[in-house]
């Protein structure tokens, strides 16, 4: 057995043949007589080897930063899971993140799923992000997709599954983005799931006030609403606030706060299509999602399809098929069972002609959402009126859905000086999955350098950037193929429905 012997300054040193773990316990009752710099190891009484050895002395404790993320999307989940992983493996900060979420059914945001039930049969939907890319070479985010498709959370979605769809003719999907593509093996909300399992997620969660804290120089005290912030009813302090979503109640929150450099970001404009003049602030679209499903098979060959060239109608998707999902109650379709369950996505343009407040759809609107989907889905199969017969229908608004620019050169937002940060899909490149991803990652490295500093000037990351216009769009966003800069290479990016 091996014996760790100290080398000291004093005569009044410990026996010469202490295990390592009684060396340990002298060096911290007695730190200035030891020499951590040199080791001797003893091995039955030899001198086995003599070395120069790392310190035995204690660590220093580890500096505790608290961190809240507002929103449980993509990139809060991904900014969540880096901070810890990172400090985890450095040693150095004990980051305590919590992620705020006000999903009621679960975390991710336009990345989650939903549960339904028709017909006594149960099933799984994507009911807004479909699927999504990695650009080659992007090995971060790929390791990240190798480790999901090893636990069975996600695979690769056939190619010859999704294609370009008009008038009864299908063609290549390529030229709205290129393969491989990956699904959740339980729906894109899988990826949101897998994530947050690690996470502290508080949900459903409103944070509508952020306050200076006045007791804790620096931090901030988050509230549920004005009310609470007058009673002084914080639902906790933080060292540092991530805003991870997007949209009127980002702007008015960071607005509590009184940051105008941060919020000017935040500060939207609702639009079906993206105008240069109104480039001072983000652009967004909105989309309505419809879920159909019928007791008959609907008789197509492919299990997802862009629509060009349709005012309505932007993409469809067979979740039966593409999630690999038995859904008949006795076997038989047709017979009291359900063949198949479809997602029908609108046009941005569609979506701004039947805009209502999402959180109150009136029942007449829904009514003629539907039917106005369900015929479009009709012409783009070649199909003749009527002969799609639903046995359940739901339509949804998502009110603030697609990023119609972005955030040039940055792909997150942070100011070290006020420890407030944002990320999100609409940062850095043209919306998608893999943005929102990079965007949390790349936040949590800009936090993590910045409370690592022992002193001197702040983090700071794109403050001075501006938003610009994509080359090239589609209804549902763009699938980019200029090169992107990444840490290690320069990238050809690639797009999420």
């Amino acid at each position: 057995m091996a014996a760790f012997v100290l080398h000291v300054r004093t005569p009044a040193g410990p026996p010469r043949n202490w295990t390592r773990a009684q060396v340990q316990s002298f060096a911290r009752k007695c730190p200035s007589a030891v020499d951590t710099r040199r080791v001797t190891v003893r091995m039955n009484g030899t001198v086995h080897a003599e070395h120069d050895g790392p310190s035995l002395t204690p660590p220093l404790p580890r500096k505790r930063i608290r961190v809240a993320i507002l929103g449980g999307g993509i990139s809060g989940l991904m900014c969540a899971t880096e901070l810890v992983r990172q400090a985890n493996e450095q040693n150095a900060l004990d980051m305590d993140v919590e992620v705020f979420d006000t999903g009621v059914h679960n975390v991710g945001g336009r990345a989650s799923s939903r549960a339904v039930t028709v017909k006594g049969a149960s099933m799984v939907v994507d009911h807004a992000a479909q699927f999504f890319t990695v650009s080659h070479g992007n090995r971060r985010l790929q390791a990240y997709v190798d480790e999901w498709k090893r636990l069975g959370v996600l695979r690769e979605w056939g190619e010859a599954a999704v294609v370009s769809l008009s008038n009864g003719k299908r063609s290549d999907a390529s030229l709205h983005c290129a393969p491989p593509y990956y699904i959740g093996t339980r729906g894109i909300g899988a990826i949101s799931s897998a994530l947050s399992q690690k996470l502290n997620i508080r949900r459903p969660a409103w944070v509508s006030v952020m306050q200076r804290d006045e007791d804790a120089a620096g931090a901030w005290k988050l509230f549920r609403n004005r009310h609470k912030a007058k009673e002084g009813a914080a639902m906790g302090v933080y060292d540092a606030v991530v805003i991870a979503h997007n949209g009127k109640c980002a702007d008015r929150l960071v607005g509590t706060a009184h940051i105008p450099h941060i919020q000017r970001f935040l500060r939207t404009l609702f639009t079906c299509s993206a105008r240069e003049e109104k480039n001072s602030k983000m652009q967004m679209s909105s989309l309505w999602s419809v879920l159909v499903a019928f007791e008959q098979p609907v008789a197509a060959d492919f299990e997802g399809a862009f629509i060009p060239d349709c005012p309505a109608l932007a993409w469809v998707s067979n979740n039966s098929k593409k999630l690999l999902q038995p859904l008949h109650e006795d076997g038989d379709a047709g017979t009291g069972g359900v063949a198949e369950c479809w997602t029908l996505l609108s046009t941005p343009a569609f979506a701004t002609k039947f805009k209502v407040p999402q959180e109150a759809v009136p029942d007449e609107t829904a009514a003629i959402v539907v039917k106005e989907l369900l015929s479009a889905f009709e012409r783009a199969l070649a199909r003749a009126p009527g002969s799609l017969t639903p046995c359940f229908v739901r339509a949804q608004l998502w009110g603030a859905a697609v990023p119609l620019n972005y955030l040039a050169e940055e792909r997150c937002i942070w100011d070290g000086a006020v420890k407030v940060g944002v990320c999100g899909d609409w940062l850095g490149q043209q919306a998608s999955m893999e943005s929102a991803a990079m965007s949390g990652i790349e936040l949590a490295d800009t936090i993590m350098r910045d409370f690592s500093r022992a002193g001197g000037p702040r983090e700071e990351r794109g403050l001075r950037a501006k938003f610009v216009l994509p080359r090239a769009n589609t209804a549902l966003g763009g699938f980019p193929r200029a090169p992107i800069d990444t840490e290690e290479e320069v990238l050809p990016a690639r797009r999420r429905v």
